[in-house]
């Protein structure tokens, strides 16, 4: 495969960790958040950002059960 960058042929491995946020207020368990950045173990990650659409969908999911 060719490269545009000699630097393209290392993989990138540092992104900023910065987890959940907490929700107070009024927004408590109405707001989710679920990208890649805010999933502490695959952060800047494809893996990361896809388990936390899975947790999100089974939140909503809880959720309407209960109304």
């Amino acid at each position: 495969m060719k490269r545009s960058m000699e630097e393209d042929l290392e993989r990138l491995r540092d992104y900023p960790s910065y987890g959940q946020s907490q929700i107070v207020g009024a927004w408590k368990n109405k707001l989710i958040f679920a990208g890649t950045e805010t999933n502490s173990s695959f952060d800047g990650h494809l893996e990361g950002a896809l388990q936390l659409a899975e947790q999100a969908i089974a939140k909503i999911t809880d959720s309407k059960k209960y109304q």
